[in-house]
């Protein structure tokens, strides 16, 4: 339900979610010192946040993470310097609401494509060992079961990426086989955008359990 009027508690909660959000790229919001928060600018412009928030229905977890991509949106265009009121330009809230958009259903549709392959190695696997079962060949001639696998869809580029088991696998693959998959500076690059979106890691983590790999190197 949008209410009519944020109260004083909702301004001050998204003030400190914006402190949060800031200081993450290294910016520090402060209110004018020996001043009442309530009479600056930046609780009017913290305000106006609170009320578009709400207006989008956004939960506590929704609004922090549509924070941190705003404000990553405005350092891109080098506007940190100007605060809260950057928020209130040409815009940007919105820009940042329909970028947030795309990118939460680009999001979406790599965790179902993640769970996808897990659940499919899963079942192939059973009781034995996965990685055994990613090297093995139907016949001396065929390709390993990683590569077919993956040349068929079954495993995403994503999923070979955040596998511990997975990468580890690629190891040990003969050469010219190994280089029908993704070489491993292109998994790194792949892997290291990945894991900066702190919000969907937890998801991803989820669906890997054990074989997440949550670093990057």
């Amino acid at each position: 339900m949008i209410k009519i009027q944020e109260s004083r508690t909702d301004v001050l909660t998204t003030w400190q979610w914006c402190q949060a959000a800031f200081a993450t790229y290294g910016h520090k919001l402060t209110f004018p010192k020996a001043t009442d928060p309530r009479k600056t600018y930046q609780w009017r412009y913290a305000a106006q946040l609170a009320r578009k928030l709400n207006e989008w229905g956004f939960d506590d977890d929704t609004s922090q993470a549509f924070l941190r991509f705003a404000v990553g949106y405005i350092k891109e265009r080098r506007l940190l310097h100007k605060g809260l009121s950057a928020f209130l330009q040409a815009n940007i809230l919105q820009i940042c609401y329909e970028r947030m958009q795309k990118h939460t259903d680009g999001t979406d549709k790599r965790l179902a494509k993640l769970k996808e392959s897990r659940t499919f190695l899963v079942n192939q696997c059973g009781d034995k060992s996965m990685p055994k079962l990613l090297l093995t060949r139907r016949s001396f001639s065929d390709y390993c079961n990683i590569v077919r696998w993956y040349e068929s869809g079954y495993i995403t580029k994503l999923y070979l990426a955040l596998s511990k088991i997975c990468t580890a696998v690629l190891t040990r693959l003969p050469l010219e086989q190994r280089t029908l998959l993704p070489a491993s500076s292109e998994l790194f690059c792949l892997r290291a955008e990945f894991l900066a979106d702190v919000d969907v890691c937890e998801e991803a983590k989820a669906i890997f359990g054990d074989d997440w790999r949550g670093i990057c190197k």
